[in-house]
C-alpha cells in the first residue's frame, strides 16, 4: 500500500523493511484503495459571541482552517461538524474569555445535542489574561449524519462574550482516527 505523508510530500511504499512509519509521522490519513488520507475539520470563531450565564451556548465557528469532508458549513449551524463518513474520530478544542473574576468558564462536546460523557472541563475566572478553557480531548465513535459541537458555559451572573481577535479565538478540531 502506498502512504502519502503530508509532511515532505512524498510517497512511500508500506510495509517495508527499510521504511519505519509512526503514529507521529503521518498526518491527514484515510484508507482510499491504495492510497491513504483522513478527514480532517478545523472551524474557528471570527467574533465575539454573547453568552447568556448559565446557559450551555454551542460555539459558532464560520471559518475553516480544514474541512476535508465539507462536514461543515459557514453559512449554517456553524457551530456543526456533521459527519459524513462512520469511523473513530478525535475532538480538540478551545473557547477563549477575556479577564473577568466573576464566576467560571466551562468547556465540553457534545454529540447530537447530548453531552459527551469525559469532555467536560472548568476553570475559575480569574482577572489577568485572558482565559483559555479547552474541553478534555476525547474519542467518540460517529455514524454518517451525527454531529458534534463545541460547547461553553460561564456564570458571571449576566451575559458576557467570548474573546475572538487576531491573536486569540475559539476553535474545534476534528479528526478522524478510524474510518468505517
Amino acid at each position: 500500500m502506498a502512504i502519502h505523508y503530508s509532511g515532505n510530500s512524498t510517497w512511500v511504499d508500506y510495509p517495508s523493511t527499510s521504511t519505519l512509519i509512526t503514529a507521529t509521522s503521518l498526518e491527514n490519513i484515510e484508507r482510499v484503495g491504495d492510497r491513504v488520507q483522513t478527514c480532517v475539520f478545523q472551524g474557528r470563531a471570527t467574533a465575539a459571541q454573547s453568552m447568556v450565564s448559565g446557559t450551555y451556548t454551542a460555539v459558532n465557528l464560520p471559518a475553516e482552517d480544514f474541512d476535508t469532508d465539507n462536514a461543515h458549513s459557514t453559512s449554517t449551524n456553524t457551530s456543526r461538524f456533521t459527519c459524513v463518513r462512520a469511523g473513530s474520530y478525535e475532538l480538540d478544542g478551545a473557547v477563549v474569555w477575556p479577564s473577568n473574576a466573576a464566576g467560571v468558564r466551562a468547556a465540553q462536546f457534545n454529540l447530537n445535542g447530548a453531552m459527551i460523557l469525559g469532555s467536560y472541563n472548568q476553570i475559575t475566572a480569574a482577572t489577568g489574561p485572558p482565559m483559555v478553557v479547552r474541553p478534555v480531548s476525547v474519542f467518540v465513535n460517529l455514524a454518517s449524519g451525527d454531529y458534534v459541537e463545541l460547547v461553553t458555559v460561564q456564570t458571571t451572573g449576566a451575559a458576557a462574550s467570548t474573546q475572538s481577535d487576531s491573536v486569540l479565538t475559539s476553535m474545534m478540531k476534528v479528526t478522524s482516527v478510524a474510518l468505517t
